[in-house]
């Protein structure tokens, strides 16, 4: 895959406040646009054979696949990595074997050779979001809505005192949409800083609404976008600047 100047796709769709992400083709025919400061990528994927992108797995990855239980599992982890590894290779018009990463002391990850782009990862159920970003740190996080037993019970252990008055002054009918649009923007933007969940989900706020927006003691910096792959899920993008332009769209791995 070259990167370099757009390609038969384009340099993909501006990614409104609604946070629909457009159809971009497949990947086979993707060809990375310029990555440019103030911009952001965002690319969402669908399932894909894990057969066509076990190869290019380093060691360590295909030993992490090997300890999920289930065989779903193990192939949803080889395609999101696969996938990931696609992306970044375009980006960096190299081949995606090479890659290598390293992580920081909470888990993020990062390209061994500090060349970039920044990036981030994110996938539910079969669902994958990959995140990309020039010079400024990136969070994605993505989630299949889905009825949940115990939601309720999660916002009031994890959110804060402003998020959970919000969310349970709501009537029942409106609680899904908002548990998931609150989820996935605390987790997009502690993943964003690099700190995953030694960052306390209930020490911040975020918001339900459109637009989306952070309270944090370091949230000037930040913003947050709200996604919209499509197919039941919902997303959220937290970006380690005051404004951005979202690019991307929804790639096919058929």
């Amino acid at each position: 895959m070259k990167a370099g100047p757009a390609g038969e796709y384009g340099p993909g769709a501006p990614v409104g406040s609604d946070g629909a992400l457009s159809g971009a083709g497949p990947l086979t025919a993707f060809r990375a646009p310029p990555l440019v400061s103030g911009e952001a990528h965002v690319w969402f994927a669908r399932g894909g054979d894990p057969g066509r992108f076990e190869s290019l797995l380093d060691a360590e990855e295909l030993a992490r696949a090997d300890r999920f239980v289930f065989p779903e599992h193990r192939a949803r982890f080889v395609v999101a990595h696969g996938l990931l590894r696609s992306l970044l290779a375009a980006y960096r018009d190299g081949p995606p074997g090479a890659l290598r990463f390293v992580e920081g002391r909470y888990g993020k990850p990062s390209l061994a050779d500090g060349a970039g782009p920044r990036f981030s990862l994110s996938h539910s159920e079969d669902g994958i979001a990959v995140a990309l970003a020039r010079d400024a740190d990136i969070g994605v996080d993505i989630e299949r809505v889905r009825a949940m037993k115990d939601r309720d019970d999660l916002v009031a252990r994890f959110f804060s005192e402003d998020e959970k008055e919000a969310y349970f002054a709501l009537p029942p009918a409106r609680r899904e949409q908002a548990f998931f649009r609150l989820w996935t923007r605390k987790e997009a933007f502690v993943k964003g800083i690099g700190l995953g969940f030694s960052r306390p989900l209930e020490s911040f706020t975020v918001n339900a609404e459109m637009p989306a927006r952070i309270g944090a003691a370091e949230a000037a910096p930040w913003c947050l976008h709200h996604l919209s792959p499509g197919d039941g899920f919902v997303g959220a993008l937290a970006v380690g600047a005051a404004s951005v332009t979202i690019r991307g769209g929804r790639l096919s791995c058929g």
